[in-house]
């Protein structure tokens, strides 16, 4: 498995709670509690290091801990993980100070409280709470109103992903020509848009495109889909009611 995947697989562990640290016959195995912070349908997810050749906390002080046992006396709040220098590295806060886990194994996998493999695809949307960018169908009116209906999540992760393989921050700084997708991956992740009718129907062939596009079984590629799918439904479903969609970033 790819790093960059395996980083992005512990990032969906967001403050999640390491509540056991063991081995396996493959190679070390993490028990977390996530129910603390989120409604996920289970509370707790397991986290397989396949051939983990490295496993090590680092506590604040430049202390290290290399001991499975030892790992246990101390609780432990994931945050998200980096490459660093060729390494996984995942943030995290213990007994209220920031510390790190750095890791080097050949693959990750996720299991449920039954022991059911689940898949990246699967983990990301079941834990689904990231920085990033909400659409939202209101009604049309400039006022300030309740949003109907559910929302759609523009990850930052799939936000850059797009941007990078759509050349956006070359194609911006050379004040080169715009594709149809700038509409998306343009917007502020700060600030707010109003989509109406015509720039709504935009979104729905923008996000056909992507589903044309992007059709790999690569994570990231699942991932464009994935929320493609969501954002198309939702325009459509603002379209169908005769609303306007609202894009309000973190």
């Amino acid at each position: 498995m790819d790093k960059r995947i395996q980083a992005d697989v512990l990032c969906d562990f967001h403050s999640g709670k390491i509540s056991d640290v063991s081995e396996t016959d493959n190679g070390i195995m993490l028990t977390i509690v996530m129910f603390e912070y989120y409604t996920y349908p289970y509370t707790v997810l397991k986290c397989e290091l396949i051939n983990c050749r490295e496993f090590l906390l680092e506590l604040e002080g430049g202390v290290y801990i290399k001991d499975l046992h030892e790992f246990k006396k101390y609780e432990i709040e994931m945050q998200n993980a980096e490459i660093r220098n060729s390494k996984l590295v995942v943030s995290c806060e213990v007994e209220g100070k920031w510390s790190s886990i750095h890791i080097e194994t050949e693959t990750i996998k996720v299991y449920d409280e039954l022991n059911t493999e689940i898949s990246p695809l699967d983990l990301y949307i079941l834990t689904g709470d990231s920085n990033g960018i909400d659409f939202h169908i209101r009604e049309k009116t400039k006022k300030r109103t309740s949003y109907t209906g559910e929302s759609v999540k523009f990850d930052e992760r799939v936000m850059d992903d797009l941007r990078d393989k759509e050349q956006y921050w070359p194609r911006y700084e050379q004040k080169g020509p715009k594709k149809p997708v700038d509409l998306l991956i343009g917007l502020d992740e700060y600030g707010v848009k109003m989509f109406y009718e015509q720039e709504i129907k935009q979104l729905i062939n923008i996000c056909d495109g992507l589903l044309s596009t992007y059709i790999t079984d690569s994570l990231y590629d699942q991932k464009i889909r994935y929320f493609a799918e969501e954002l198309k439904k939702l325009c459509e479903q603002a379209v169908l009611n005769h609303k306007w969609v609202e894009a309000i970033g973190d």
